[in-house]
């Protein structure tokens, strides 16, 4: 896997499948296109690790149009996932703010190939 530098963060919007973005301020910056149609490029910095992308069963964006909500609105859709993080805020289809059940000061994006 080759990821593009672009802009000053590793962008994911060239990659198939999923990720974690692991938050921490030692890590490297990533960036995807996320909000279906609204084409954002939120950034984080932290350490990329490969999701299961079929844990994955609603992507909480079904057409062209842009999803913005709570994370928890994506946990209720998806529960394999929700046994193992907690909400974090505000999201957007493909940029899932999360935590860790076991550790809830760890924070998390999860991030995957957004929908346009």
């Amino acid at each position: 896997m080759r990821i593009p530098f672009e802009n000053g963060a590793y962008e994911l919007c060239w990659e198939d499948g999923a990720f974690l973005i692991m938050v921490d301020s030692r890590g490297l910056k990533y960036s995807n296109q996320t909000g279906g149609c609204a084409c954002h490029h939120p950034t984080e910095t932290g350490f990329l690790l490969p999701f299961p992308d079929d844990w994955i069963e609603k992507r909480m964006c079904e057409d062209d149009s842009m999803w913005q909500g709570d994370a928890q609105e994506f946990l209720d859709a998806n529960p394999r996932i929700a046994e193992r993080f907690l909400a974090d805020g505000p999201s957007e289809e493909a940029w899932i703010r999360l935590k860790l059940q076991t550790n809830p000061e760890q924070k998390v994006v999860l991030t995957y190939l957004n929908s346009d």
